[in-house]
Formats: C-alpha cells, sequence, structure tokens
C-alpha cells in the first residue's frame, strides 16, 4: 500500500496490545495509516445476554459477572480505548462493530446512542 502512495484505516482489537511488543503497531502509525477502535475482546454489540456478548464469557463468565450486556460493550469499547492510548500514544481513530451487519445498526438505537455518548465522553 505504501508503495503505491496509499493508506489504510485499520480497527485494532484491544487484546493485541497485551502482547509484549507492539512495535509493529507503531510503525503503522507513523506510516501515516489510521488505527482506529474495534472494541477490547471483539464483543458482538447485538447481543442481548452477557455470554453472548463474546464466547470468552461463555468459558470465563466471571470476566462478565453482575454486568448488563450494556456494561461490558461499554467497557469492551473504554478498555481498547485506553489500550491503544497507553500502548500507542495515540487517541483511536474511529470505531466499528466487530460483526459487520448488514443492516448496521439500524435496529439497534440503544447501541447507537451508546456508541454516541463512547464518543463524546472520550
Amino acid at each position: 500500500m505504501k508503495a503505491r502512495g496509499g493508506v489504510v484505516h485499520f480497527f485494532l482489537v484491544g487484546r493485541a496490545l497485551e502482547q509484549e511488543n507492539v512495535d509493529w503497531l507503531k510503525e503503522i502509525l507513523a506510516g501515516g495509516h489510521s488505527i482506529g477502535n474495534h472494541t477490547y475482546d471483539h464483543v458482538n454489540v447485538k447481543a442481548t445476554k452477557p455470554a453472548d456478548t463474546q464466547f470468552r464469557f461463555q468459558r470465563s463468565p466471571w470476566l462478565a459477572e453482575g454486568k448488563s450486556v450494556a456494561e461490558i460493550i461499554r467497557e469492551n469499547i473504554r478498555l481498547a480505548s485506553a489500550a491503544i492510548k497507553s500502548r500507542l500514544g495515540s487517541d483511536p481513530n474511529g470505531f466499528r462493530t466487530p460483526g459487520g451487519f448488514p443492516n448496521g445498526l439500524t435496529d439497534r438505537p440503544d447501541v447507537q446512542q451508546m456508541l454516541l455518548d463512547s464518543a463524546s465522553s472520550g
């Protein structure tokens, strides 16, 4: 892409930032590409039950214990943003939901509002 003068907008799952060395991600940013938030655990933002937000929470239910679906999603977005800022020294550039839904979020105004609220709160 660089050889052709283009740039790519990447969306990063925050757990990737748990790697010891994230220089490869810093190189992406230094190359003029963008990195956005794709949640911390690649959660399903259309889930209606906590266990359905991510398979990881089915295996390890204590990670989501006592939290509503909205709380899990909100925290996943916040954690990914915090990790990007901490490890890469940059705010995330945008947000993309995991899953790619044919109708987007038109059927989930609650999730749309959550994302708007998350964007305005930093």
